[in-house]
């Protein structure tokens, strides 16, 4: 798991060779650690997923120097069922394949009906984790469900409030962003005394 927190952490600095470096590591590791304890492989679909996904959506660039590194490819419809598995059956590992779920249907496959759900369980088991309930709000909005993305976003406001710093400020700020910008444009007038 260290690899692959890694491997996400690298390629969110645009270091694009650590990274597939990581990933092809972490890659084996999973594998290895279902050949050893086959119960592992809900939890396991997690890694595994995402690997496959991301290798398959990889810019052609990028799928050009996974060819040079000998990193294995990927396959994005197996990946998304490796991680649909991981969040219903992961034993360890379940809030973490449903973000990674979630994140993948609202943002990369424009699927927010989808996502949804998935935020929505996250946000209810984790109510002080401000960022569930904002992802949440975020694809109820895309969904076309204003109403419940406003209550989403006031309960992300609720949550982040008892955060700590800098998540205090910076979820704080993104939450109540999206209450203004999902208020009633009457509601807001009046609360801000116009």
């Amino acid at each position: 798991m260290a690899r692959l927190v890694r491997s996400r952490l690298y390629a969110l600095r645009g270091q694009s060779l650590k990274s597939a470096s990581d990933a092809k590591q972490f890659r084996a590791d999973f594998l290895e650690a279902i050949a050893k304890e086959p119960e592992l492989g809900p939890d396991a679909n997690l890694g595994l997923g995402a690997y496959n996904y991301y290798a398959d959506a990889l810019s052609p660039i990028l799928k050009l120097v996974r060819f040079f590194l000998r990193i294995p490819g990927g396959e994005r419809a197996k990946g998304l069922e490796q991680l649909r598995v991981a969040s219903g059956k992961a034993e360890l590992l379940t809030a973490e394949a449903q973000f990674e779920l979630g994140r993948i249907y609202g943002v990369r496959e424009g699927r927010p009906a989808e996502a949804l759900p998935l935020f929505e369980t996250l946000a209810e088991r984790y109510p002080g984790n401000a960022l569930y309930s904002l992802s949440a709000a975020f694809q109820a909005e895309a969904a076309g469900k204003k109403e419940l993305a406003l209550e989403l976003a006031r309960k992300a406001s609720e949550a982040a409030a008892e955060m700590d710093e800098p998540c205090r400020q910076r979820m704080g700020e993104a939450a109540r962003g999206a209450v203004a910008r999902l208020q009633p444009a009457s509601s807001s007038r009046s609360r801000s005394g116009l």
